[in-house]
């Protein structure tokens, strides 16, 4: 994929008109105002993870509001940042900002994964810090129990197939014994002086 995608940016191709790039930014903000909400999954260093849903008002600010929310009340004042890992892994970083839309400034829609870490600034034993969910929220966690798919669950009843033996081919009538191998007419004339 990556060579294909090098291959693709390297051959000359026309670019868009000043029209046409106004044209698909239309394009792409009609779009975004279409959605009307998004659901954000935050993972954590402990590999636990909580989600929240958010509309088109909300912004940055609320979903760091949110994480800080849901963080040990003596972690809370700590820097951190969210990263958005996005498609061919961009990584980018979901900004503390008031101003930023998640939706039509950035660009969210769906179910989006944003990853929780630790910012410079932070000292070395808060970074060193896995668990950073509230007791309370730990205590009502739930593991993820896949739910079974309904084209899987009838195999018993299936046809098995029929087994083909993939194995050695018999010997031949010639009577080799199976450890024995005749070695091939130009490997037995290296062995001579």
């Amino acid at each position: 994929i990556h060579q294909k995608l090098l291959q693709a940016e390297s051959r000359n191709r026309r670019l868009p008109t000043d029209a046409e790039l106004a044209a698909q930014e239309k394009e792409r903000a009609e779009k975004l105002a279409q959605i009307t909400s998004v659901e954000i999954k935050i993972r954590l260093p402990d590999q636990s993870a909580f989600s929240g849903t958010f509309t088109q008002s909300d912004t940055g600010a609320d979903l760091y509001r949110l994480v800080r929310q849901a963080l040990i009340p003596g972690l809370r004042g700590e820097e951190f940042v969210l990263r958005n890992p996005g498609i061919r892994g961009k990584d980018e970083i979901v900004p503390d900002d008031e101003r930023k839309k998640l939706i039509s400034n950035l660009g969210l829609k769906g179910r989006v994964l944003v990853v929780f870490g630790w910012d410079e600034k932070a000292s070395p034993q808060v970074r060193a810090t896995k668990e950073v969910l509230r007791e309370d929220l730990r205590a009502s966690a739930k593991d993820y129990v896949p739910t079974e798919i309904q084209g899987i669950a009838g195999e018993e009843n299936e046809d098995k197939g029929t087994k083909v033996n993939l194995g050695k081919k018999p010997d031949d009538a010639s009577g080799q014994e199976e450890g024995k191998r005749k070695l091939p007419k130009w490997l037995k004339g290296l062995g001579k002086k």
